[in-house]
C-alpha cells in the first residue's frame, strides 16, 4: 500500500518539493490521527501544509490559529486554512495533470471513503470530533514550528529534526521521493492502526 500511496501523494502534490515538505512537517508536528476518519485525503494534506506555513516562526503567526479557534471554534480553523487561505485550491493546482492514472483514481476514491465515511459537509463532520482530540490539536497549533535539517547542516544549540538520511548534496528528485515516502508511511500507519482498532471492536 505504501508504494502506491506514495505515487498518489506525488500525483496530488505535483511533486512540488516545498508543498511536500510543508505536508511532512505538518504531519510530524500536528498529526491528524483522530481526524482522518472525517477528512478527505486532500483536506488532510492541505490542512497540514497550510497550518504549518501559518505556524512557521518566520511568519510570527503561530499563535493565530488558537485565536481563531477561540473566536470561531474548530470549523473556523479548518475554514480559514482550507478556504480563506486557499490551501485546498493550492493543492488542486499542484496536481500533475487533469487525468490521473486510473489505478490512482481508484486508490484516491478508496481512501476518501475510508477517511471520510460520513460524506457530509466539513462543518457537520467536525462536530463529531472528540473534545480531547480537538483540545490536543489546538494546543499543538499554538506552538511555533520545529527546525528541520539534514545531518551535515545541523546547528549547535538549535532543536533540530532530521527527517531522514540523505547524501551530503541530495538531488531535488531524491528529496521529493523521500518526503513523499515519509508522508505515505505516516498515512499508511494510520490506516493500519485504524483497521486494527475496528477489527478489535468487531471482535468485542
Amino acid at each position: 500500500m505504501t508504494g502506491k500511496l506514495k505515487k498518489l501523494i506525488l500525483e496530488l502534490t505535483g511533486s512540488d518539493l516545498t508543498l511536500l515538505q510543508q505536508i511532512h512537517h505538518g504531519l510530524n508536528e500536528t498529526p491528524l490521527d483522530d481526524f482522518f476518519q472525517i477528512l478527505n485525503l486532500d483536506e488532510a494534506l492541505a490542512f497540514e501544509a497550510g497550518s504549518w506555513v501559518i505556524r512557521n516562526e518566520k511568519s510570527k503567526e503561530f499563535y493565530l490559529l488558537s485565536r481563531i479557534h477561540s473566536a470561531t471554534g474548530l470549523y473556523g480553523v479548518f475554514n480559514y486554512i482550507l478556504f480563506s487561505r486557499l490551501e485546498k485550491e493550492r493543492l488542486n493546482q499542484a496536481r500533475r495533470s487533469a487525468s490521473m492514472p486510473r489505478d490512482l483514481v481508484h486508490l484516491n476514491q478508496e481512501l476518501t471513503l475510508k477517511f471520510n465515511n460520513q460524506q457530509c459537509p466539513l462543518a457537520q463532520r467536525l462536530l463529531t470530533v472528540p473534545i480531547e482530540a480537538e483540545t490536543q490539536l489546538v494546543s499543538r497549533l499554538a506552538h511555533p514550528t520545529m527546525h528541520y535539517a539534514r545531518e551535515y547542516s545541523k546547528r549547535e544549540g538549535v532543536d533540530t529534526v532530521i527527517p531522514f538520511s540523505t547524501p551530503i548534496n541530495p538531488s531535488r528528485e531524491l528529496l521529493v521521493e523521500k518526503y513523499a515516502g515519509s508522508i505515505a508511511g505516516s498515512i499508511d500507519n494510520y490506516l493500519r492502526s485504524y483497521q486494527k482498532e475496528r477489527k478489535n471492536m468487531i471482535l468485542l
